[in-house]
């Protein structure tokens, strides 16, 4: 009987591998048909700022390189942090830089992107993560997405690792793993959620559900603005533009508890899509009959299904991304899809988060 449930998960987790790769190639498909982009409303780019990150002189000059006729970029920084607005203001005359309050509670991003709109002067809003490098045609093509009845448009995005085994873990999960998972969604039921990495929507959009004020206490403020844009009648679409962020160089303890935080906001807000997960992991159950079956020319023959099936989709995401890394260190997708599943099933056991060194509990909607 724990054959038969094991062999049915590997055959599961094997048909969800193969949907990535079919959503993979349509999605590729798709963004290289061409966008129409000759048109060019002004845009607003909103970026908050946590602290003096690596590589944040090098991703903010990449916002400022665009191929785009009118647009502005407002970096919102702390109040404290008074050395890096200067530095900013001193390299980077064109930007606007903002000394924002943080708040004392809540999500202290989001209280930073609230004074950020304030200022800004343009009605196409751009959002994304300090660590986000962009390409010249970046707002082009997100104002090419934001055609009649979308409201929200996101990218997928890949990270470049740091020479650590562990960097190259949390950099493959974010090219392949998370953005197979983005686009099986995608291909299944369309997407009712943002990414952090870009969400381009229209500042009526976003009054019309409450403004920034209305996520302001929950986590996975990317997710609530997505679902809540959703929610109004609004469409969400993934845009053909693949953004870039880099791996940083951290220690088991901090990918882990980086990725139990990722984890455990989808836990709380998409709580049936968390549960599912368990029928993408063909490597874990595999393992999982292989031990109790033994090696038998049938038990051999799902788990070599499985494993095909993962590094098919691992690559097949990969290319979606434009990872090289993924390409080069195929071999890593099995340990990837243990670690996933070691993070996923730890997730259970609490809502506790670590966000920014600050030990933060979720209810059960995703608040703080």
């Amino acid at each position: 009987m724990t054959a038969a449930l094991f062999t049915i998960l590997v055959v599961g987790g094997s048909c969800y591998c193969f949907l990535v790769v079919f959503a993979a190639v349509g999605f590729r498909r798709e963004a290289c048909t061409g966008q129409d982009t000759s048109r060019t409303p002004p845009i607003s780019i909103l970026k908050p700022v946590g602290g003096a990150e690596p590589r944040l002189f090098e991703n903010i000059k990449s916002h400022l390189n665009q191929d785009y006729p009118e647009w502005e970029c407002l970096v919102g920084v702390k109040e404290s942090d008074g050395e890096l607005r200067a530095a900013l203001v001193a390299r980077f005359p064109q930007l606007r830089v903002v000394s924002c309050s943080e708040g004392a509670s809540g999500n202290r991003k989001v209280a930073i992107l609230e004074q950020l709109v304030q200022h800004a002067r343009h009605d196409l809003l751009v959002v994304n993560d300090a660590d986000i490098h962009v390409e010249p045609p970046y707002l082009r093509r997100l104002a090419a997405s934001m055609g009649p009845g979308v409201g929200l448009a996101t990218c997928l995005y890949r990270a470049a690792p740091a020479p650590t085994l562990a960097s190259r873990i949390d950099a493959f999960w974010i090219s392949a793993e998370f953005s197979g998972q983005v686009l099986a969604a995608r291909a299944t039921q369309g997407l009712r959620f943002g990414l952090g990495a870009t969400l381009a929507f229209h500042r009526a959009d976003l009054e019309q559900i409450g403004g920034f004020a209305a996520i302001r206490d929950f986590l996975a403020d990317d997710y609530q603005l997505g679902a809540r844009i959703a929610g109004v009648g609004r469409r969400i679409v993934l845009a053909p533009e693949i953004v870039e962020t880099m791996a940083a160089d951290l220690g088991w303890r901090d990918v882990w508890l980086r990725h139990l935080r990722w984890s455990r906001t989808v836990r709380v807000s998409r709580p049936l899509g968390h549960a599912g997960l368990i029928l993408t992991q063909p490597v874990m159950w595999s393992l999982a009959l292989l031990a109790v079956a033994g090696m038998t020319p049938w038990t051999l023959a799902v788990s070599a299904v499985g494993l095909a099936s993962k590094l098919a989709a691992s690559w097949a995401a990969g290319r979606a991304t434009g990872s090289r890394f993924v390409f080069y260190q195929l071999w890593l997708a099995p340990m990837v899809e243990l670690w996933s599943f070691a993070v996923w099933a730890w997730s259970f056991m609490g809502r506790r988060v670590v966000w920014r060194g600050r030990a933060l509990r979720l209810d059960s909607s995703g608040r703080i």
